[in-house]
């Protein structure tokens, strides 16, 4: 999916590589570019973001197992003392 926009990109600027002349020196490749960076840093942060929450998620998991196992290990050890 992200080299079909990529490439969609890049035939979107395929009529303006020869103008440079008329944007100050800017060509059809360097905006390509641009919008390649751009594309690849918005996946980047939503990567990230994912694997923060899948880890945030997994830690809560962790600790309601944990607390889960205290809490009956506590009530079996309180059933057998008294």
């Amino acid at each position: 999916m992200i080299m079909m926009m990529i490439m969609m990109m890049i035939n979107d600027n395929d009529d303006h590589d020869n103008d440079d002349d008329d944007n100050g020196g800017v060509c059809g490749r360097s905006v390509v570019v641009v919008e390649v960076v751009v594309v690849v840093v918005v996946v980047v942060v939503v990567v990230v973001v994912i694997v923060i929450v899948v880890v945030v998620v997994v830690v809560v998991v962790i600790v309601v197992v944990v607390v889960a196992v205290v809490v009956v290990v506590v009530a079996v050890v309180v059933v057998l003392v008294v």
